[in-house]
């Protein structure tokens, strides 16, 4: 080999040693994974103979203005909803109670031919009570001569202030429960628009012996009155509208004997 030829790969040979000639370019990362200030860093490169500039990628902050309320269910949660008022109504319930007009007693008793006496307005001033609770308790009553149709008396003297008009009155009321009684229609359970006038119990009924709720609605029904019955001391029940001022009746029934009530308590 010449010379020269040796003498240039020498030279090659020394600037490579050397590191002068061309250089290879280097990448190198590594991620040591570490925070600092909250900050994640990412470590330098090496290019070459330069170092690129580090970069920081800043942390993503969520800013909590305050803790979260909890609402618990002893807490009172305001609201624009306006809540309904509640009230609550007194259980007992009171009516009037005064002697019946003279229109009323002259209708009712045309109904049996029977004239009005002013004997009717000395019985009635016989009661003590002008209200009449329906939590009121029995007081007195008006004593009844026999215990024969004891109810058709309480209503003879109601009618008429004497009990004597009694048998009048209870076949004058038979003869409209026969006449009339397919237009009752349904009263307390019983279909009078089906009910046969040759089964027995029509002619149960028809009797007017052990009376029932049946008796007493159709009753109030025709003569437009009401009537109220005290069982035990108390009134137990009401027949007739109690929301018309339809004259009342308040008669006590002690298993089956009947007297008008005259106090209250």
């Amino acid at each position: 080999m010449s010379e020269p030829i040796i003498l240039e790969i020498n030279t090659l040979n020394e600037s490579y040693n050397t590191q002068v000639g061309p250089q290879t370019v280097n990448y190198r990362e590594e991620r040591e994974g570490k925070q600092e200030s909250g900050n994640l860093v990412v470590e330098n490169v090496v290019s070459g103979n330069e170092m690129e500039d580090i970069k920081e990628i800043p942390e993503i902050k969520k800013e909590v203005n305050a803790e979260p309320e909890i609402v618990t269910l002893d807490d009172e949660i305001e609201t624009n909803e306006v809540q309904p008022e509640i009230k609550q109504e007194s259980v007992a319930e009171s009516y009037n109670f005064d002697a019946p007009s003279g229109d009323f007693l002259r209708s009712t008793l045309g109904k049996f031919d029977i004239e009005l006496s002013n004997e009717v307005y000395g019985f009635y001033k016989e009661f003590k009570y002008t209200k009449i609770s329906t939590t009121a308790t029995l007081g007195t009553t008006f004593p009844i001569s026999s215990s024969t149709d004891l109810f058709f008396k309480c209503l003879s003297l109601y009618f008429t202030g004497k009990e004597e008009h009694f048998s009048v009155i209870k076949m004058g009321i038979q003869a409209y429960f026969f006449s009339n009684s397919k237009t009752f229609g349904i009263i307390d359970g019983i279909d009078f628009s089906k009910l046969k006038k040759s089964s027995e119990e029509f002619q149960k009924l028809h009797e007017f012996k052990e009376l029932t709720n049946a008796h007493f609605t159709l009753i109030c029904s025709w003569f437009n009155c009401r009537i109220g019955i005290f069982s035990d001391g108390r009134l137990s029940g009401k027949y007739g509208n109690w929301n018309e001022k339809h004259p009342i009746f308040l008669i006590e029934d002690n298993n089956g004997f009947y007297k008008p009530v005259l106090s209250l308590n």
